[in-house]
């Protein structure tokens, strides 16, 4: 019995010594957005008269200096976005391109056929991590990570 407890003893003291520090990851590249018109319409309801669709969204991630739409069926979400409701609210959450890191990135979500906007985002890249910064929304800066952790924004827009 005692050489069982002084084998336990050895493994833990080799368990935790600092060489074995624990070395997470953290990777998170989504934002998410509520879309209302400026008569205060959720316009990502279901509810809402002529409100956008999801089946009509697409993204688009800029490499270089193409436009490259967002598609990868492997994934739950393919094309890398999904509406959900929130408390009272729906939004979408969007994976936003991080191809550009460290400088800023772009994604263009296209509502429509006739109506797109402009997402720049600047990630900072660490050892283990790649932590977003900012976003810009059509050149608005929206949000920095001095507002916090809950990365969201509030778009009001004239429906085209």
């Amino acid at each position: 019995m005692k050489k069982l407890v002084f084998v336990l003893l050895a493994f833990l003291a080799f368990a935790c010594s600092k060489s074995d520090e624990f070395s997470a990851v953290y990777w998170d590249p989504s934002f998410s957005f509520s879309l209302y018109s400026p008569d205060n319409e959720d316009l990502l309801s279901p509810e809402t008269a002529d409100n956008y669709d999801s089946d009509g969204i697409k993204l688009f991630y800029k490499i270089g200096s193409q436009e490259i739409e967002v598609y990868e069926n492997h994934l739950e979400y393919p094309r890398r976005f999904t509406i959900i409701e929130h408390e009272n609210e729906y939004r979408i959450e969007v994976d936003l391109n991080y191809s550009e890191t460290p400088k800023k990135s772009i994604t263009y979500i296209q509502w429509t056929e006739e109506d797109k906007d402009t997402i720049e985002a600047l990630f900072e890249q660490t050892e283990r991590s790649r932590l977003l910064r900012e976003v810009w929304f059509n050149g608005e800066l929206i949000w920095d990570c001095t507002f916090g952790e809950h990365k969201y924004y509030r778009i009001t827009k004239e429906r085209p």
